[in-house]
């Protein structure tokens, strides 16, 4: 797999995830990824697995950007800056121009609100912060390059999550951010028109240069190689990654409760209770034996007296 191939500046041939499959590929080729000894075992460290869930959610969320239709248009995985940081995804279109941070979350509870955002309980609020950030810094780049202000939306797409419950816009540094699951981003490509398609034209063809994002940018691989290259990966050890993601237990949402059902109670004759009847019987009983031993005292009186001294 080490193999460099055919190079491009055109970031419209990088694959979806394309900077997480090579470090992915890298750690494979190191032998810091390999199938272990027993069936369906891969040896591989909780970041590098990271990486490999995060590869299959950018992949789901680019199948579905791609839908968009005619005017839309996405790049991914985009390099930016000097350090490793990439874009996972940039839609434009005559909606305007997002970024979409993938976050690949199956059967997780998401709750978010203002400033908060949790993910099963625990507070993710970066998320909300580094999208911000990546807003506040494509608009600034794209402005720039192409001459006319540029406004961009924020996205956080989470993949097969178990609830998604919103009480309030979300936003960091006072920049709203959309959150929402990747079944709901069609509704992006429904959103008012804001850009004019000369607008959106010049904006796909600006933002295909690699120097538009980097001072100095690094040729990248074609996507269609790395693709394939992943997909040799993980038919080795995908059997074995796929099915250890487990799903959180989601949290209930917030949907209006169906009406509770009374409680059904088993139906039965009732038992009668007589206390007073069964004091009576039992005072009654008394009374009788206490009258039969009084007759009896009385006739061994009577026998005893004419036993003993009559008939003397």
């Amino acid at each position: 797999m080490g193999n460099a191939g055919e190079l491009t500046r055109d970031l419209a041939q990088r694959a979806p995830g394309q900077a997480l499959i090579e470090k992915l590929l890298d750690e494979w080729d190191q032998g810091r990824i390999r199938l272990g000894e027993r069936p369906d075992t891969v040896i591989i460290d909780d970041e590098a697995r990271g990486w490999y869930w995060g590869v299959l959610g950018e992949r789901r969320v680019a199948d579905i950007l791609s839908m968009f239709g005619e005017g839309w248009a996405s790049l991914h995985s985009i390099p930016v800056g000097t350090g490793s940081s990439d874009i996972d995804h940039l839609v434009i279109g005559p909606a305007g121009v997002f970024t979409i941070n993938t976050k690949y979350s199956p059967g997780s509870a998401v709750w978010s609100a203002g400033h908060g955002l949790l993910v099963n309980g625990t507070s993710r609020a970066n998320y909300l912060r580094n999208a911000a950030f990546e807003v506040t810094r494509v608009s600034q780049i794209l402005s720039d390059a192409v001459g006319f202000p540029v406004p961009v939306t924020g996205v956080i797409a989470f993949v097969s999550p178990g609830s998604m419950t919103r009480n309030a816009a979300a936003d960091a540094d006072g920049v709203t951010v959309l959150v929402m699951s990747e079944d709901e981003l069609g509704d992006l490509a429904r959103y008012p028109r804001v850009l004019s398609d000369e607008q959106s034209s010049v904006l796909v063809d600006t933002a295909r240069r690699l120097d538009v994002w980097s001072a100095s940018p690094t040729p990248s691989r074609m996507g269609w190689q790395i693709s394939r290259e992943f997909d040799a990966l993980r038919s080795a050890v995908g059997p074995a990654l796929d099915s250890t993601r487990e799903a959180k237990p989601s949290m209930p949402s917030r949907a209006p409760r169906s009406r509770p059902t009374r409680p059904r109670v088993q139906s039965r004759r009732p038992q009668r209770s007589r206390p007073a009847r069964s004091g009576r019987r039992r005072r009654s009983i008394g009374e009788d034996l206490m009258r039969l031993a009084v007759s009896a005292a009385g006739l061994f009186g009577v026998w005893y007296f004419f036993a003993n001294v009559y008939g003397k």
